[in-house]
This record gives structure tokens, C-alpha cells and sequence, in this order.
């Protein structure tokens, strides 16, 4: 069913939003686990990358969602699982076992949506995620969702906007000598990567 669901998203912000995506890779040339890591504007951003990244990703989003009977039954299917507020080592662990079964695992390391569009800090647990299953992180820049539904506004506009995905190049866990970077400087090269590619394009 996530093959479906993507396809959707893909045909929607193409209609709607004339969706334009870019790689500083090779996707074809990519293989194994890794963490997508957007800057997080709008509700729409998880469309948007399930829409511009040709195959599966998981998602999580907050367990109240999964509350409603119709989304609890639907959100499992495509790749979405719940996060716990006060159970944070939960999603962690969840996340983890999904990247060491190969999986590709979309995070927002800011934590929430912006309220201004700017991509605010990062908060620190990508980085911990990434070292702990030696994944590499792919920083992705979503350009034009807060335009399309901004954080204030109920419904978002359909028309008269655009937006575009922005998949930078990995970056890996462990420095050339081959151990772990830090939490606090893999975070840093994050916010770095996000601040450049939001300039690029």
C-alpha cells in the first residue's frame, strides 16, 4: 500500500505545487539504510519527500494522530508509526531496528514545525540515531511547503504556490580515521548542509 500512497503524494504536489526535485547523488547508486533528514515547515512536508523519493521510506508521527480509528488503521500501512510523548527511547528504538533491517527512516531533527518557515535547532537525536546504527544521513531541504501551509493557517492554499526537494549528499556518521563524530558535531554538519542547500537550486 506504500507504493500507492507515494504515487499519490507524487501525482498531488506535482498538480498542485509543480513539485521539482534534486539530487547532489546518485539514488541508483544508493544502497542500505539511511536517515532522511528535512528541515520541517508544514504538515505537507511528509508528502512531499514520500512524493519525491523513488521508494520506500518510513515515517513517525505524534500517537495522538492514531487515535482515530480510520488513520490508526491506514498510518501502519504506509510506513507511518507512532511516537509517544514522554516515550522518546521508544521511537528511538523503533527507528533503530527499522535502519538495522535495512530500512530508510525519515526524521525531522528540528522536533516540530517552524513557525516562521526558517529552519530553527537542530535537536540532537538524528546524530545519536546515526551513530548508533552506523547510517549514513541524508540532509533534505523542502522549499515552498511553508508557503503552501504555513503553521497558523487551518487549511492550506491549493493554488499559486510552489515547491521543490532538495536531497543532499550523505553524510556519514564516523570521521576518516573511521570512528564516530559526536552527537553535538554531526548535529552542526547537519545544520550546516540544510543552511547551504537552502541557498542552492
Amino acid at each position: 500500500m506504500y507504493r500507492f500512497a507515494a504515487g499519490c503524494c507524487r501525482l498531488f504536489v506535482k498538480i498542485f505545487y509543480k513539485n521539482t526535485v534534486f539530487w547532489e547523488f546518485d539514488p541508483k547508486t544508493f544502497f542500505g539504510p539511511a536517515i532522511i533528514a528535512p528541515n520541517h515547515a508544514s504538515y505537507f512536508d511528509p508528502l512531499v519527500v514520500a512524493g519525491s523519493w523513488d521508494g520506500e521510506l518510513h515515517f513517525f508521527a505524534g500517537g495522538h494522530i492514531f487515535k482515530k480509528r480510520w488513520l490508526n488503521r491506514i498510518l501502519p500501512r504506509v510506513n507511518t508509526h507512532p511516537v509517544v510523548k514522554g516515550q522518546e527511547l521508544v521511537t528511538l528504538r523503533s527507528a533503530l531496528e527499522l535502519l538495522e533491517q535495512g530500512k530508510r527512516v525519515v526524521l525531522f531533527p528540528e522536533g516540530t514545525r517552524s513557525q516562521d518557515g526558517k529552519v530553527q535547532s537542530l535537536q540532537r537525536g538524528v546524530a545519536f540515531l546515526a551513530i548508533q546504527a552506523q547510517a549514513p544521513i541524508i540532509p533534505c531541504y523542502l522549499r515552498g511547503t511553508y508557503e503552501a501551509w504555513p503553521r497558523h493557517r487551518r487549511w492550506p492554499y491549493l493554488f499559486g504556490r510552489r515547491t521543490s526537494c532538495i536531497f543532499g549528499r550523505p553524510i556519514s556518521p564516523c570521521g576518516e580515521d573511521g570512528n564516530p563524530i559526536s552527537k553535538a558535531q554531526l548535529t552542526e554538519m547537519i545544520q550546516a548542509e540544510l543552511a547551504r542547500l537552502a541557498t542552492r537550486y
